[in-house]
């Protein structure tokens, strides 16, 4: 019998992101349903910004050998730093960078669409260290005033930035910046709330020094980071 291996690979990329999603799609049909949606029409927001950048997004998933949503699945599974074309995400990069003081002021706008937020954090992400912490404060204020402002999972992001170059290490490496080490806090606490242990320990050991210390020493032997 002759194995069908496009046939194959593309049935494990659909369990994996079957189990991706499964927080957000409870049931076969609403992973289905949410496929059928984000490889349509999209719906725009108001807002000429937002709006552009829903456009921008949608038009970097488009063109692969996947569907939208199935590549989305995939780069956000493996992180924009290995799945993402990059030549497209740079650009995309270049423009969010030059607005993002508006975007984190309006940034619940970004939450409605999955494949607009995730691209649009990892794009801030690389960005600049005070752009990516403003955005931190801003989502994070929100968040803490109603939990409803955001999803959880950009709370997981803006603590690490995973499948960018930013990593934990933008908060880590300078975890004794008192506007940092206060945003770390923060994060803690919402860790607490939340019941999520593992965040938890992972701001003590940022605000401990230990994390910052395990970078450097990397660093000394021959580690890359930013």
């Amino acid at each position: 019998m002759k194995i069908n291996t496009a046939s194959l690979c593309m049935t494990a990329l659909v369990m994996s992101a079957i189990g991706l999603v499964a927080e957000e799609y409870r049931t076969v049909e609403e992973f289905a349903d949410a496929r059928r949606r984000y490889n349509g029409e999209w719906t725009y927001p108001q807002d000429p910004l937002a709006s552009n950048i829903y456009s921008r997004v949608k038009s970097m998933y488009e063109g692969h050998w996947l569907s939208p949503f199935d590549y989305f699945l995939a780069v956000r599974g493996g992180g924009v730093e290995m799945e993402m074309e990059t030549t497209n995400f740079f650009t995309f990069v270049s423009f969010v960078s030059n607005n993002c003081s508006a975007i984190a002021a309006d940034w619940p706008t970004y939450e409605t669409n999955e494949m607009v937020r995730f691209t649009t954090l990892s794009a801030i992400a690389y960005s600049g260290f005070d752009r990516m912490t403003n955005l931190a404060d801003r989502v994070l204020a929100g968040y803490e005033a109603n939990t409803n402002y955001c999803g959880w999972d950009t709370i997981r992001f803006i603590n690490c930035p995973y499948g960018t170059r930013a990593t934990k290490q933008y908060l880590a490496r300078n975890y004794d910046v008192p506007g940092v080490s206060n945003l770390l806090q923060r994060i803690r606490a919402l860790a607490v709330a939340h019941g999520n242990d593992v965040m938890r320990d992972d701001c003590d050991e940022c605000l401990s020094g230990e994390s910052k210390k395990h970078v450097l020493e990397m660093i000394s032997i021959g580690a890359e980071w930013p």
